[in-house]
């Protein structure tokens, strides 16, 4: 029997209408999904693309449930695990589908399966996605680099200090918890800052100064410095 296809599907920020035509394909076009979250209601991708694909309900649908964790060995073993349990369907012919927030090549869990199933010789299509980057630095109406300007994009919640020495602009994504720590650093860069926490989503928050940005924001958090 052949194997079944591994797809990575990037679905965007948030916004619904930033899904691409070709992921929008993708995932009508097969029958099991893989989301993050305990139960699909959980995932912020499920949701976005539920408003798109509302035929997203009647598929088989794998919750990886993956723990929001810095714990090195605990995140190899949560990905061996969701690395076989998706191997199930693919060895019995079936395509699966594994949605993923923003772009599957920028910080994705995605990036972890793909590289365990790609070396069990799986077969794994990626579907590009409309970035968090792309999405709040349009929705700043800014431009994310100019002419000879170079990008630096920063992990934010795995780093324990953050540097902002270079010229360029720095983005920084994905924090965690409190962010007092590296709102000193910003401060002290002498640099403009904004921030856009949930883009795309109802609960959408726009920080046009570094002042504005609370102590505590939410994970989908990115920064603009420049």
């Amino acid at each position: 029997m052949e194997k079944g296809i591994l797809y990575g599907v990037g679905v965007g920020p948030g916004d619904p209408e930033l899904l691409t035509l070709k992921a929008i394909k993708t995932i009508k076009e097969n029958d099991v999904i893989a989301v993050a979250g305990a139960t699909p209601e959980e995932s912020a991708a499920y949701r976005i693309v539920k408003e798109v694909v509302p035929e997203i309900a009647e598929k088989t649908v794998i919750s990886t449930g993956m723990p929001m964790t810095r714990d090195k060995v605990s995140l190899r073993q949560k990905h061996a695990e969701v690395s076989k349990h998706i191997s199930g369907h693919l060895i019995s012919g079936k395509n699966v589908v594994f949605l993923t927030l923003g772009d599957p090549s920028i910080y994705s869990t995605f990036s972890y399966i793909r590289s365990i199933l790609s070396q069990e010789g799986y077969d794994i299509e990626i579907i590009p996605g409309v970035s968090s980057i792309s999405a709040v630095t349009a929705r700043l109406g800014i431009s994310l680099a100019d002419w000879d300007e170079e990008v630096y994009i920063l992990p934010a919640g795995q780093k324990d200090e953050i540097g902002i020495k270079n010229e360029g602009t720095y983005v920084l994504m994905k924090p965690r918890g409190s962010v007092m720590a590296f709102k000193d650093v910003l401060r002290s860069s002498g640099r403009n800052v904004k921030a856009i926490s949930n883009c795309g989503l109802k609960n959408e928050v726009i920080y046009g100064r570094l002042e504005d940005i609370p102590d505590e924001i939410p994970y989908m958090t990115v920064f603009v410095v420049k």
